[in-house]
């Protein structure tokens, strides 16, 4: 009952950051296109870097109680296990790199959208997608005969609840068991899809403040 109660807790608080994430994002620019304070903004003599990067630093602050919550309890679970690190590794980092994609792509779909119900339906449905619109795909093309699917292989590289899972084995066998084939493999391509896509999020909302401001 008490590592069922870790696992649940562990999943509890990987999804409230990641929720917290998507609604800190869409609330950058889109208060001051609603309050007609966007004009303002757009005109402020700084690049659009410096004003990007204060919004994104901005946001995130409030973030950084679940997160630290996070990270305090998934260490202190991983202090008394005999795998350590690894349980660690495996049940934070694969959330966080994600609560970090959620947040930049809601601050991308705040500076596209015009409203909040616009930007947050963007986000959400991104979001959504990736969590819950690749596995049923999945799940679907699994059952029709003659087609291979890597289920397995696909998830693991986008998806941050097969991480979780995997964990939960960890945490139950007190062994790598099943995760260990895939930890070099799947773990670091998940991280580097999910920081260059991070990446390109960033990029695309400088060229897009520099083409609304005029600068580009």
């Amino acid at each position: 009952a008490s590592v069922r109660s870790m696992k649940l807790t562990s999943a509890l608080l990987s999804g409230l950051l990641v929720l917290q994430a998507v609604v800190a994002g869409v609330s950058l620019f889109v208060h001051e296109k609603e309050g007609r304070q966007w004009e303002v903004l757009l005109t402020t003599p700084l690049t659009s870097f410096q004003i990007v990067a204060s919004k994104l630093a901005g946001g995130a602050t409030g973030l950084l109680p679940t997160a630290a919550i996070l990270l305090l309890y998934n260490s202190a679970i991983s202090m008394f296990h005999p795998t350590g690190f690894e349980l660690w590794t495996i049940a934070t980092l694969p959330t966080l790199i994600f609560a970090l994609f959620a947040y930049l792509m809601a601050a991308a779909a705040s500076l596209r959208c015009a409203t909040h119900r616009g930007a947050f339906g963007l986000a959400m449905g991104v979001v959504l997608g990736l969590l819950v619109g690749i596995p049923m795909l999945l799940a679907v093309y699994s059952v029709l005969p003659g087609v291979e699917v890597y289920s397995d292989d696909i998830l693991g590289a986008t998806n941050p609840g097969w991480h979780l899972a995997q964990a939960s084995d960890l945490l139950r066998w007190n062994r790598w068991w099943n995760y260990s084939g895939h930890f070099d493999g799947l773990f670091l391509l998940y991280g580097f899809l999910y920081a260059g896509a991070s990446g390109v999020v960033v990029v695309w909302m400088l060229g897009r403040f520099d083409r609304l401001a005029g600068r580009a």
